[in-house]
Formats: C-alpha cells, structure tokens, sequence
C-alpha cells in the first residue's frame, strides 16, 4: 500500500490533489488542520502500483456509483434519509457537482467542506475557558468529563467548574467524574464568583464549565444563563444530541447561538441514525462542528470532527456492511 500526504488551503483541493496523484480508487486515510492551524493535510492510500509509473491500480474496496450523475442522485437519496432540509441538501448537492468527483465520500466530503466550517476542541486557544451550553438532557455534564479526561491523558492541567447549582445531583454527578480524573471541581453559584475564580487560574490550564440546562424559548430561563457566557469570555459551545427533529433542532441553534454559541458538539449518535438535524442545526445557528460523541463511555468517547469523518458518518453503508457504530468507523 502507497501512502501520501498532501498540504492544501482547503479539503477541496487536498482531494483534487489526492484524485489528479493517486486517481479515483485512492482511499482517504486521514484528515487533519495544517500547520499552524492552517489549511488541511490529507493523508491517502492506494493498493497496489504506484499509478506515478503509470501501473494500473487495484481497485478501491469501496463500491460507489460509476458516473457522476449516479453519484449526485445517490447523496440526494442519502441526504434525503438523513432528513437534511430541502435548500441546504440542494446547496451541498450543487457543490459536490462542481467538484467532478465520482467517489460519493469525498464528494460529499468536499460539500461539507464549501458549506460548514470544522473547529474541534482541541484547536481552540488553551488560554480561553471553554463553556458548555444547551438545552437540559443533551449530555452537557458528560461531555464536560470526556473533555477533561482527553485533556488529563495528554496531561494537560485541568480546572472543571459547574454553574449546575439548581439541578438535583447535578454537582455531585461532575464530582465523580472529577475524583476518577483526580480534578477538584469547583461549585459557582454567581457570575461574579465566575469571573474572581477565573482570575486565579494558571493560564496553560485547560478550564472547562458545565451550565444548567436551559429552556431556548424562555427568555427568563436563557437570561440567567447571559452573565455567566459573559463572565467567561470564553469558547461557548453548544451541545445538542443527534437525532432529534431538523426544525426544532434549527430554532435551538439560533437561539443559543445569540448568547455566544460559536461551535457545536454532538452526542448520542449511537442512538441515532438520521443526522440530518444536526447540519440543519450548524447551518441556523452558523456553528462550528466541533466534535462528536458516540458513548457513555469517559475516556475516548469524544472524537474530533472534519469533512471526511462527517462524510463517513452520512455514508456509513459505503464504509462498512453493518450499522454497528458508524462514529469509530468513521475514524478507523
């Protein structure tokens, strides 16, 4: 197997790159940001000869359709499962076409790339705090610890902090996460005390806040919400679970995203298997797709997202035979 790494300013031309080096059958090993934060490297395989000294190449393992056209009604048909809205699905569709790509992954790949932007947590700025927002039940506390414990397994310094004063258990439920990771958690009941704890925290640590679940459609409940996103100054991210229905999932992205929401990250997608809320969500509210979680499971359960993984999530019938956990197929 031929591996090569290819440095483009956008996923749009890393595949052009990969298709005019390595041709149609080559397989997407890998997607991550260039240097600096900058720009995508994509790294690709081929079985087989090198096509550079003109040998035929095997074929992919993949099955996509033949011809462009194939390819274009078959991701019409796939993001019509998903439940993706009409004039975003024709936006992404009017995109892949462009792109001339026969392969229905990295055309769909490529779409997503034109029409969303991809920042996962782990490219924000270590300085800022990251807040966790959303309505109440989406998984905000556990992904609070994954967060952490990604961040603790790197051994990255951790602060974790919950404004969670009002639910039962809430506090007590980060508190264990806390004590597995050897992290203290901090209980803060008011913005101020927000803002004075901040202060005191060593600037290469990695500060992360759970919030309390809020009601988008109360405006007394998101007001309570507004001092604390404002004492952090920090990443607002908002969480939202897959599988939940496009229109009421695009009024909640807009919603928060006026208090400061700037990246989405997704949970449950092990309970889900139509995702297209999800991009009608990021599209409404103009988010980020930040990462994605697939179980309940503390350690490795929070995964980054890009265009290739996002893809694969949409296509999971060309990545694999069964549905079983399309999320670590995605990045496998």
């Amino acid at each position: 197997m031929r591996l090569k790494t290819f440095n483009a300013r956008t996923m749009s031309e890393a595949m052009k790159m990969v298709r005019d080096h390595l041709g149609e059958d080559a397989i997407i090993v890998s997607t991550q940001r260039g240097e600096g934060g900058k720009g995508v490297r994509l790294t690709a395989a081929l079985d087989g000869a090198d096509p550079e000294f003109d040998a035929a190449p095997e074929p992919s393992p993949l099955k996509p359709p033949a011809k462009k056209r194939d390819t274009i009604e078959y991701l019409s048909d796939a993001l019509s499962r998903h439940g993706v809205a009409p004039n975003l699905a024709e936006r992404m569709l009017r995109s892949a076409t462009t792109l001339g790509i026969d392969d229905p992954i990295l055309a769909l790949a490529g779409a997503l790339d034109d029409v969303f932007s991809f920042q996962p947590i782990n490219d924000l700025k270590p300085t800022k705090p990251i807040i966790l927002i959303g309505p109440p039940g989406q998984g905000k506390t556990l992904t609070v610890a994954k967060i952490a414990a990604r961040a603790a397994i790197a051994r990255r310094p951790v602060h974790l902090l919950t404004t969670d004063t009002e639910r039962a258990g809430g506090f007590e439920q980060l508190q264990v996460f806390g004590k597995v990771l050897k992290v203290e958690v901090g209980r803060i009941d008011t913005s101020q005390r927000l803002k004075e704890t901040l202060s005191g925290y060593r600037k290469d640590a990695l500060t992360v806040i759970d919030t309390a679940g809020r009601n988008p459609f109360s405006p007394d409940d998101m007001g309570i919400l507004r001092p604390f996103v404002q004492a952090a100054q920090g990443d607002t991210c908002l969480v939202m679970a897959a599988g939940t229905d496009p229109l009421e999932a695009a009024e909640v992205a807009r919603a928060f995203a006026e208090f400061g929401a700037s990246r989405l990250i997704i949970t449950r997608l092990d309970l889900a298997r139509r995702l297209g809320s999800l991009l009608v969500a990021a599209e409404a509210g103009r988010l980020k797709l930040a990462d994605a979680s697939v179980t309940s499971a503390v350690v490795d359960g929070l995964n980054p997202l890009n265009p290739v993984a996002m893809a694969r999530l949409l296509l999971p019938d060309l990545v694999a035979e069964e549905a079983a956990a399309p999320l670590k197929r995605a990045y496998s």
